[in-house]
């Protein structure tokens, strides 16, 4: 699926975005944004192949989620992966967290998800973390007569997220 970067500030000459990982689920898990590790295509587990929650760093998000597929005897492979932006918006000079996307990206990659679910019939979408929530929703009321899910609301997986209520949550 291409996607349309047009009034996006992360846009590149090629666009260089993070692919949605379509196992043909009925499912579609949705997070925030690539990660350092994913966006450069380094510290991956996939040989470079540069799809969602795919770092090996042990803070990241993708490390967590490794584990709760884990712990639920589960693969990546059981669900449709996304980011919400698909352009890595940069690290914090702070610390070693990433910079929440802008709103100009986060309203241009609602229209690139839009085109997503209505490619695709999911009977379950689940966000993590409120950026990823924002844009399905967004989303959604770009499409005409809606009549997928309601998505589920899950705090980001490398926040302040017990183990318990992460591997409950999709």
């Amino acid at each position: 699926m291409a996607f349309v970067c047009n009034n996006c500030p992360y846009a590149q000459n090629p666009a260089i975005n993070l692919k949605y990982e379509n196992n043909k689920s009925n499912h579609l898990l949705v997070f925030q944004s690539p990660g350092y590790d994913e966006w450069m295509g380094t510290n991956l587990t996939t040989s470079g192949k540069r799809i969602p929650i795919d770092s090996i760093s042990p803070h990241s998000c993708a490390a967590r989620m490794r584990k709760s597929f884990s712990r639920k005897n589960v693969s990546r492979k059981d669900y449709d992966i996304a980011e919400a932006v698909c352009c890595f918006p940069g690290k914090l000079s702070s610390n070693r967290r990433d910079k929440k996307p802008k709103v100009k990206s986060i309203n241009q990659c609602a229209v690139n998800m839009s085109q997503l679910l209505s490619k695709n019939k999911y009977l379950k979408i689940t966000c993590f973390g409120s950026i990823a929530y924002d844009v399905v929703n967004k989303a959604i009321k770009i499409i005409k007569n809606w009549t997928g899910p309601i998505p589920t609301h899950v705090s980001h997986p490398s926040g302040r997220i017990s183990n318990e209520t992460l591997d409950q949550s999709y």
